[in-house]
This record gives structure tokens, C-alpha cells and sequence, in this order.
């Protein structure tokens, strides 16, 4: 490819925001003499002008973003600033902010209780949104914030104002006193973004900031973010995946795609991309046809009965009726805060309130059954082990990404191998009694597997990663296969890029063929490559590699998921739609 929209006259630098006018880009630590992470990059970005990133890879984007904050080198330097505009004799990188969505939240490697959002028990758990993010709208911080109570300067009237504008544009008003463990991951998101604004950067970077959020929030985001920009407070740059739609008033992109950075206006990089050929278009990677046989025969897996939630006098979910039998696929949908992920912990048994809902059965089949219950494969939930559920529900979850363990050693095939329990971590390779040297594949404490079970472990583990891993994404000969795969497997999970991470997670969501899977947002941060191989092995198309089929015939499968295109099956495959709005559900057919 060559490049698009490369400057041709020389610019006034008063003008340009950002200036590589011609260079590689390297790791600190490394010579030029290797080879560099991006090659001749030509990149300006005019006064005026509006940009986003686009990624073929999230870590390819990433990187990209990584070097406007300056943890790469750039060589040769550009002449007199990477950012011209920025220049008065003050330190650039004071006035620029990212935000990236793509990340894990928490810095440790260590699991931490994502569930506790659903009881706020602990006293750091009912730490408020205003408290946790806003702190300078407080007249005075005490509790489990106290400490920085003379850190934290308070706004003055104008920014007060100006912060009142922000979080009524984002629909937060309402939320600010709320326990930030019991808000939704599209709320969060959106009071992340209103606190980058509020630090009133001269450049704000802002990284799938529209991932997640729902139907309504998005045009009101990017509504925001172009009345900001166009006023220059600040100036934003959008990162999108290559499948995400680009916003109308976008004028220019820059496509990282491998080695190379292609910039120009969007016509120029849109038709370059059509061109080539060499990436995904966005209309084929939610492509679904051809059509998937789904059974719906199965047993009834879950069977919820005028369920409710409540804390205090505020009903989160009320009068909940739903089934979900084996074989069946359920797009659940829902704005932000509806309470999906309310929904979906009293499922997998993580909602203290799982356990209120629950009556015993009926004594004999002839008795009617009870006016409220919670039936967790035919048994309610106070019956049914938490760890059994675990090991019977598949999921893979924003909270999910963030709560995965990224400690020092854990590989892909032991994270893969957690999903058969269902837990966070496996025993290490061991010695069996034979002296031979086996890789773990989970199991229970105390519980050792029979030789059979542990041929199937082994033998799903290469299933899911050979048909989910790079050995999908980069169409490798067949006899590259099982060394791309065998390598893949013996990466350490956290130096995976966030979308490796994510394919990963979900590699272990079906690697047990549980009879129960949730994926939500599951696409998030994976590239076109990624998703059309998760796609194609959930809907058990014919590929290169056996019959590439995921999901057994008893499977059930709930799709969380704001767009009706990000659910792999249409409804002419015969998905059901359960919609929650302000708590009430509904079915519809």
C-alpha cells in the first residue's frame, strides 16, 4: 500500500497539532539497526482537521497511541516538537490525556472480587461515583477517602458549572451518589470520559471510548466529542477498531496496519482499504450466513419466576420471568444500567440475592409450584454449589477481563485449563507416578482425573486454541499449524495484546462445552481476524481444520450485546431477544 494524503508543501507548524513528518518508530533500548515497531511513518494533523485511529490489531492501535504520550522513540526526532502547537516552553505531555478502554482497571496481578459490586458489604464498596471520580465536587471528603481530603483541590463555581453540564449531557446526574461497584460498565465508561474532559487537556485521546455503551448513549457521546473539538477544549482523537463505524464528522484517519501507519482523508483510507483487500471489510465480519442448525430440545436450564432485586427502596430488577432451555441462543439487550449484569450474577450464583429467590420444590410434580423461584438446571440455586455452577456456566464479561489474574508465569494453556472448573488458577505442570511430565488440565482439589478425562482436556484445550487462536486469525499453511498453536499455548497470558487476552478468555469459556454460555461484549478489543474466527467456530461452520465445530447440539448460548449484528446467529436461525428496560424483562420472539 502506498501512502494516502502524505503532506506535499510545507505546513506552517503553528498549525499542526501533531508532525512526523518522515520516520520510524522503535522500543526504547533498541538500535535502529532493528527493526522498528512502525516503518516510515508519514503523519500531520492540521488545525481544523478530524481525526481517528483505525486498528487492524488492538495492540497495533495501542502502540500507535503509546507513541504520541512518548513511550516509544521516534527517530529521526521530528524538527522542533512532535506536537508544534503545544509548544510555549511548558512540557507538551502536561496537556494531553488518554483514555483507553481496552485495558484491565486493576495494576496487580492477583485476582480481585468483581462480585462484590452486587453487595457492597466492604466499606471500600460503597465508596460513591462522586467520591471515587469527582472528588474536587466535594465540599468535604471523609471515610474511606479521608485521607485525601487535603490532596484534593475543590472546583470553583465556573468548573463546578461546567462539570454539572458534562455528567447531565452523559446521563450520570443521577448516579453520582451511587456505589461506583453497582454501576454498569457503560456508565463507568461514561464518567471516565467527562473526568478526561474535565482535567481541559489541549489533546484528548480517547481509545473505543463508544465500546459498550448503548444505542442512546453513543450519538450523544460523539455529539459531545464534536462540539469539543470544534471549540478546541479539547481538541479528540478517536481509536476505532476497523469494523466499528466511523463517525460522520471524522474527516481524516490514520490506519495502523501491521509495520505501517497509511494516513489521509477518510475517502482516501476507506477506498485504500477496499482496495487492497488485505483487511476485513466491517460489513462481512458480523457477516451470518450461511445459516447454523439450532437445536431447541433441550432441558431447561434456567427457570426464573417473578425474580427481584432490591436494595433499599431501589428496585434494580422487578418481576423477572425468563427461561433458557439447552440448544437455545438469546441475544439479551438492554441500555446501560438496566440491569443485565444484575441478571446475569443471579445466573451464575455471584448475587448474594441468588439465594432469596430460591423455594424448595414442590413435594410431589402434582403441587403447583411456587410463585417466585430461581432454578438453576432444575434445581434451586440454595441446592446447587456455587463451584458446580462455575464449572456448568461458561462466561466471558468486561468484569471477567478486568478480575483475570495476570501473575508472573500463568501461560495460555493454564488459563485456557481454569475454564473447566471455572476458577482462576490451575496447578502448575506436574510429574504423574509414571515419571512422565503432563501439562495441567485443571481439576478439583483432592480429585485426581481418570486418563480419559484428561486425554478430553488436553484434547479440547488444542481444540479451542487452534480453531480460536493465531492459527485462525493468521490463516497459516497447514503444516504451520501446530507450531503457530504449540507456541501460542506457552506465551505467558499477560504479554498478550488486550485482544489476544480477550480471545483467550474466551477460549476458556468454551473449552469445558458447558451447558450454559454468556458472552458479553464479547468482541470487545479483538480485531476483524479475531471475531470472524470466533464467529465461525461458534456457528459450527466447515473451515480447514476438521469441522470447526464450537457448540454442541444442547448448548445454550445469551449473547449481551447493544448491536443486533455482534450476535452471530440472525433471527432466522432462530435467536430469541430478551429485553430489559429500567428492570422490567420481556421476551420477544
Amino acid at each position: 500500500m502506498a501512502h494516502a494524503g502524505r503532506c506535499r508543501f510545507p505546513l506552517d507548524p503553528r498549525n499542526l497539532l501533531i508532525n512526523i513528518p518522515g520516520a520510524n518508530i522503535h522500543r526504547f533500548g533498541q538500535p535502529n539497526s532493528v527493526a522498528p515497531v512502525f516503518r516510515d511513518v508519514h503523519w500531520t494533523v492540521s488545525e481544523g482537521e478530524n481525526w481517528a485511529v483505525v486498528g487492524s490489531a488492538s495492540g497495533e492501535k495501542a502502540t500507535l497511541f503509546q507513541t504520541l504520550l512518548g513511550h516509544l522513540r521516534i527517530s529521526p526526532p521530528p524538527p522542533t516538537s512532535l506536537f508544534p502547537m503545544l509548544l510555549d516552553g511548558s512540557d507538551p505531555y502536561q496537556k494531553i490525556s488518554m483514555v483507553s478502554f481496552g485495558n484491565r482497571a486493576r495494576g496487580s496481578g492477583a485476582f480481585y472480587d468483581y462480585s462484590a459490586r452486587y453487595g457492597a458489604v466492604r466499606e471500600e464498596d460503597r465508596i460513591t461515583l462522586r467520591e471515587s471520580v469527582f472528588p474536587e465536587t466535594i465540599d468535604e471528603i471523609v471515610g474511606e477517602l479521608g485521607y485525601r481530603q487535603h490532596e484534593v483541590q475543590r472546583a470553583n463555581e465556573e468548573d463546578m458549572h461546567y462539570f454539572e453540564q458534562l455528567v447531565d449531557r452523559m446521563g450520570l446526574t443521577k448516579l453520582l451518589d451511587l456505589p461506583v461497584v453497582a454501576l454498569s460498565n457503560g456508565q463507568t465508561r461514561r464518567a471516565r470520559v467527562v473526568k478526561a474532559i474535565l482535567r481541559k487537556p489541549e489533546l484528548l485521546m480517547l481509545d473505543e471510548p463508544l465500546s459498550g455503551l448503548d444505542v442512546q448513549t453513543r450519538p450523544a457521546l460523539l455529539s459531545l466529542l464534536y462540539e469539543l473539538h470544534s471549540a478546541r477544549r479539547p481538541r479528540v482523537i478517536l481509536g476505532l477498531r476497523i469494523q466499528d463505524a466511523v463517525p460522520e464528522w471524522v474527516t481524516h484517519l490514520a490506519l495502523v496496519d501491521g509495520g505501517r501507519i497509511h494516513t489521509g482523508t477518510k475517502d482516501e483510507i476507506e477506498r485504500l482499504v477496499r482496495e487492497s483487500g488485505g483487511l476485513s471489510e466491517p460489513s462481512k465480519v458480523y457477516s451470518n450466513v450461511p445459516k447454523a442448525s439450532i437445536d431447541h430440545s433441550g432441558e431447561i436450564l434456567v427457570d426464573m419466576n417473578n425474580v427481584s432485586v432490591k436494595y433499599g427502596d431501589r428496585t434494580v430488577l422487578k418481576a423477572i420471568n425468563w427461561q433458557i432451555k439447552g440448544g437455545e441462543r438469546w441475544h439479551l439487550v438492554g441500555a446501560n444500567g438496566s440491569g443485565k449484569t444484575t441478571l446475569l450474577s443471579l445466573i451464575t450464583g455471584d448475587h448474594p440475592q441468588s439465594y432469596t429467590q430460591s423455594s424448595p420444590l414442590p413435594a410431589s410434580p402434582s403441587e403447583p409450584a411456587s410463585q417466585r423461584h430461581l432454578r438453576l438446571f432444575s434445581r434451586p440455586r440454595s441446592r446447587i454449589p456455587t463451584p458446580t455452577l462455575h464449572s456448568k456456566i461458561g462466561v466471558v464479561s468486561p468484569e471477567l477481563f478486568d478480575a483475570f489474574p495476570r501473575r508472573a508465569g500463568l501461560t495460555v494453556w493454564e488459563a485456557v485449563a481454569t475454564g473447566f472448573e471455572g476458577v482462576f488458577s490451575v496447578p502448575r505442570n506436574f510429574v504423574t507416578s509414571s515419571g512422565k511430565p503432563q501439562r495441567s488440565v485443571g481439576g478439583r482439589v483432592g480429585e485426581e482425573l481418570t486418563d480419559s478425562e484428561r486425554q478430553w482436556r488436553e484434547t479440547r484445550i488444542w481444540d479451542v486454541i487452534e480453531h480460536l487462536g493465531p492459527a485462525a486469525w493468521a490463516t497459516p499453511g497447514q503444516d504451520q499449524i501446530l507450531l503457530v498453536s504449540e507456541e501460542f499455548a506457552l506465551r505467558l497470558f499477560a504479554s498478550l495484546s488486550v485482544g489476544e487476552q480477550r480471545a483467550v478468555l474466551l477460549m476458556r469459556a468454551l473449552v469445558g462445552q458447558p451447558p450454559l454460555i454468556f458472552l458479553d461484549e464479547v468482541w470487545s478489543g479483538m480485531d476483524a481476524s479475531m471475531i470472524s474466527a470466533a464467529r465461525s467456530y461458534l456457528r459450527g461452520e466447515s473451515g480447514v481444520r476438521g469441522d470447526g465445530k464450537g457448540m454442541g447440539k444442547n448448548q445454550a448460548v445469551v449473547v449481551i450485546t447493544h448491536w443486533e449484528n455482534e450476535v452471530p446467529w440472525s433471527a432466522a436461525d432462530g435467536v430469541k431477544k430478551f429485553i430489559l428496560e429500567s428492570g422490567v424483562g420481556k421476551v420477544v420472539q
